[in-house]
Order: C-alpha cells, then structure tokens, then sequence
C-alpha cells in the first residue's frame, strides 16, 4: 500500500523476498526516477554512490532488497521533466527520507532489483 500526501508518498514498510526484475524508465505512478538525490549524506548528490543509493531505494519501494545495477542520462535541462527524487532532510526535529515530486533531467533509464 502507498500512502500519498502532498507531493510525496511513503515507502512499504517491508521487503518482501524475490527473485530479480529489470525495470526499463522506472517510474512510481507515472514519474520518472531522478537519479539524483538531496541528502546531507552526500557532497555530490548525482555521483555514483548517491545513485546507487537512489536505486536501492527504488528496489526497496519495489519491495526488492537492493540494486543489482543501474543506468541513468541527464536528457539536457531543456527536457526536464517531473521525476520522484530521494530526499533526506529534517523537518522539526524529525528526519524525512522519502521520494520527494521534483523537476529535473537526470533521470535512471534502468534499474535492476534482486
């Protein structure tokens, strides 16, 4: 079950055990996966390791345990397009991380989950 509110939506509370699925443009609900992500863990927030943590998270919502691999592009600024984006920050006291409505052009073109 997914639970909408505002401009984000909250992630299943667990993985379930599954084999693997590669997912071609992933998407959630129609949007696009920003293969970059907002986090004070994270300088860069487009590096390898920022998306490889976009990815897990993906597969995580996907009720997979993780990432085999991945691909993303940046599709230019002048095709940008609404994606979901992982987004890690505090709001009174509390930390959020949740895929987050934003506009932005680089997006995954695939993930693998196992």
């Amino acid at each position: 079950m997914i639970l909408i509110f505002g401009n984000y939506f909250t992630l299943p509370l667990r993985a379930e055990c599954r084999l693997k699925e590669t997912f071609l443009n992933p998407q959630i609900e129609g949007k696009y996966i920003d293969a970059c992500l907002n986090s004070f863990r994270f300088q860069d927030g487009c590096n390898k390791p920022a998306q490889n943590e976009v990815a897990n998270q993906f597969c995580r919502w996907r009720r997979y345990s993780s990432a085999i691999q991945w691909q993303s592009q940046d599709f230019g600024w002048k095709n940008r397009t609404i994606n979901w984006k992982w987004t890690e920050r505090y709001t009174d006291g509390d930390l959020q991380a949740n895929f987050f409505s934003n506009e932005g052009a680089n997006r995954f073109t695939v993930i693998e989950c196992r």
